[in-house]
């Protein structure tokens, strides 16, 4: 018998998760932001909406209203994947091609979170 390994995500406003598998990094949650649903109808290109003046604002976040809906995902997970959930302090500082290097470093998560 086959072990079911599911990973569920909920996410509201602009923290991402992210997943490692095999040395690739996808994103697996979209951002509650203006520009970046004006990218998903595809008003503005992502260069234009990291340079937006209005790149900080978000339309869906916790406290903001008396009940917000979540996206809820629900991804299959394999043993050596790893999952990242970040706030957009990390993903605004790092390109996600730096993330992807170095959390395909062979070493401890720990010892590879207190390097940096």
């Amino acid at each position: 018998m086959v072990e079911e390994r599911r990973v569920w995500v909920l996410n509201v406003g602009d923290s991402r998760c992210y997943r490692l598998r095999g040395r690739k990094l996808e994103q697996l949650t979209q951002d509650h932001s203006l520009v970046e649903e004006q990218v998903r109808l595809g008003r503005m290109t992502p260069a234009e909406a990291k340079r937006s003046p209005f790149r900080n604002v978000i339309t869906r976040a916790l406290g903001t209203q008396s009940s917000v809906t979540p996206d809820i995902f629900a991804f299959e997970a394999e043993p050596a994947d790893l999952f990242l959930l970040c706030s957009d302090g990390l993903t605004r500082e790092l390109p996600d091609s730096l993330i992807e290097s170095l959390l395909s470093i062979d070493e401890r998560i720990e010892e590879l979170c207190t390097a940096w």
